[in-house]
């Protein structure tokens, strides 16, 4: 049983798809034990500074709930810390310290799972389909 079962429906397929490159993605970053889904938060606020949770949730396209839970396992961890908002249920979040130094000695571990996903399928039909999923998304989405 070497192989995935290829699917009829889009839906699976591309699920399909997210869990086995999900799956690249964390094993590179096993040694920084981080997971892809904590580093990509840690990406987004390392460049978008004091984001509320449905900025994050709808940047991500993840389910608000699903953002607040991760957010809070990641606070758990000291790696992100968030202030007040324009109101109480408004929380604008950061990265600490040490968030900034996990991402930091995160990033050329994923920057090697970026080049093996390229090796395996070249860099213009990685490209592509790099384009393609982001259009998908974008369309579905607006």
């Amino acid at each position: 049983m070497g192989s995935a079962q290829q699917l009829d429906c889009y839906c699976a397929t591309m699920r399909q798809t997210a869990r086995a490159v999900t799956q690249v993605y964390n094993l590179a970053l096993r040694p920084a034990e981080i997971e892809i889904t904590h580093f990509t938060v840690l990406t987004v606020l390392d460049s978008n500074a004091g984001l509320t949770t449905g900025d994050l949730a709808q940047l991500l396209v993840m389910d608000q709930t699903t953002v607040t839970r991760t957010l809070r396992l990641m606070e758990k961890a000291g790696l992100v810390a968030w202030q007040p908002g324009a109101d109480r249920r408004h929380k604008r979040w950061s990265l600490t310290g040490a968030g900034s130094g996990k991402f930091r000695a995160a990033h050329p571990l994923w920057a090697g799972a970026q080049a093996l996903v390229q090796r395996q399928f070249g860099d213009s039909t990685t490209e592509h389909l790099h384009q393609l999923s982001f259009a998908l998304t974008d369309t579905l989405v607006s």
